[in-house]
């Protein structure tokens, strides 16, 4: 079982990083992360997100997570920062830009802020 769980993290991981070839050696970003999922499933293979004794009251963690492994947001998080696919870029406006072309690309910075 064990295993199966850490192939299926493996191409799991493989995937989500959008590797053709898995990279040797293989960063401990993504080790740790596939050993947070295989544990995780190892020990809650069914998913279960709540548990209660008095009234019998169980609760999935919903299809996704039932019977197989799969990656929190947060690890997709991780992957994608650690790749730089974060989504937070910054362009640099090139020193060719005089000052009335730079008012145009951001019209509304000079007259309103987020405070006022």
């Amino acid at each position: 079982m064990i295993s199966t769980g850490i192939l299926d993290t493996s191409a799991l991981i493989d995937l989500e990083a959008g590797w053709d070839v898995r990279p040797d050696p293989l960063p401990y970003l993504f080790s740790m992360l596939s050993a947070q999922v295989v544990i995780r499933w190892f020990r809650n293979p069914e998913g279960y997100r709540s548990e209660m004794a008095g009234e019998y009251q169980y609760q999935y963690g919903g299809a996704s997570s039932l019977g197989k492994p799969s990656l929190t947001r947060e690890e997709k998080q991780q992957i994608a920062r650690y790749l730089g696919q974060d989504g937070i870029t910054s362009v640099a406006a090139g020193a060719d830009f005089d000052s009335y072309q730079r008012e145009q690309i951001v019209p509304a910075f000079r007259s309103r802020t987020y405070w006022g």
